[in-house]
């Protein structure tokens, strides 16, 4: 240990190396059903889950926004709904990348004293609204005073027994695929915060897709019940760590090395105009600390024809060992989180027109 702060990431290491280590395992015996938990803490992944009776597990989830520091909110492109809307968002998509049904979300809402009722129900609107959009229930938690915004969620999840899928699990031979282009909640605090420093500017709807990616956060529930059911998934996590950061904890979660292709990794519309208006490098936008929320998983080599087409394949499992450096700037929860992106001297302002044909995954 070190008198010195470690970085986010050492931190979970650290604890769950030690604190939490032994959990998962352990079994309660009730009178009416026999428990079990199955992975916790110490298995690291998106979420803890519970087996009841050899019938059914329950997975769990919980996960904190920062609620008015958000930059995106300081800068007026989010408001109160947002932020609770993002809220539900961010622990249903843990629930998704473990391909459980989402059926309950409990929330923590603290606020200052001073915070109006109109924004208050805002933020309390935006769970419902998310939620309900998903199919659970915000079924209660703690509402109260605080120097300023607080937001934290626990999310609850259903799943068959055996069916939960989990970082670890790849294997070699195995496919790499990734359910749509990564790197655009990163780009748009890079665009919006250089629009208000240097005047940059993109057109409407390039800023509508990168607000969006914050605004609407879309949980990929649906596939990860798709890759649950079918049974084709080694492996998956969801990407709000960022896409470097996935493929490194699902490499060390499964014992084994991903090479990527990279020309094959998608990149977004809106993704290539922040890169190009401020000189950042487009894979290290695509592959940095960016919570996008979609689904990286691997895949049985006999399976690659049942991929859903939404999603597409960028890579294969590799045995373990020493790999292509990746691009950008791995998740470690920065004070700063544009440190290493920031460019010192502004860019001249221009406006890069979207093409209205291509495809979009936030439409």
């Amino acid at each position: 240990m070190s008198s010195r702060p470690s970085s986010e990431p050492e931190r979970v290491r650290q604890i769950t190396s030690g604190l939490f280590a032994g959990q998962s395992g352990s079994t309660w015996h009730q009178p009416n059903a026999d428990v079990t938990l199955v992975g916790g803490a110490d298995r690291v992944d998106d979420a803890a889950w519970f087996r009841f009776d050899g019938t059914a597990e329950i997975v769990v989830a919980s996960d904190y926004v920062r609620g008015s520091e958000f930059l995106l909110f300081q800068l007026n492109v989010l408001d109160h709904y947002d932020i609770g809307y993002y809220l539900a968002a961010a622990n249903i998509s843990d629930i998704a990348a473990m391909g459980a049904e989402p059926v309950a979300l409990t929330s923590v809402v603290r606020y200052p004293k001073e915070l109006s009722d109109d924004d208050f129900s805002a933020i309390m609107r935006g769970i419902r609204d998310c939620c309900k959009r998903y199919g659970c229930h915000n079924v209660g938690g703690d509402i109260g005073t605080a120097e300023r915004i607080f937001l934290s969620a626990s999310a609850i999840g259903l799943n068959a027994v055996g069916a939960t899928l989990t970082r670890a699990g790849a294997q070699p031979g195995d496919a790499v695929a990734l359910s749509g282009p990564t790197g655009v909640a990163l780009a748009a605090m890079i665009y919006f915060e250089g629009r208000e420093t240097h005047g940059w500017r993109l057109d409407a709807a390039h800023e509508n897709r990168l607000a969006r990616a914050w605004k609407r956060v879309e949980p990929e529930v649906e596939l990860g019940r798709v890759l649950s059911k079918s049974g084709i998934a080694t492996s998956c996590q969801d990407t709000s760590d960022g896409l470097r950061a996935t493929v490194e904890q699902i490499e060390q979660a499964s014992k084994v090395r991903i090479d990527l292709d990279t020309p094959s990794v998608p990149i977004d519309d809106a993704v290539a105009a922040v890169a190009d208006v401020s000189g950042i490098p487009v894979l290290d936008i695509v592959f940095g600390g960016s919570v996008d929320f979609r689904l990286l998983f691997t895949v049985r080599p006999d399976a690659v024809g049942d991929i859903p087409r939404s999603a597409r394949v960028i890579g294969a499992v590799a045995p373990a060992g020493r790999g292509e450096q990746l691009p950008g700037i791995a998740w470690a929860h920065q004070v700063d989180p544009l440190a290493g992106y920031r460019t010192d001297a502004p860019r001249p302002s221009e406006v890069v027109h979207a093409d209205e044909d291509a495809p979009g995954y936030l439409s």
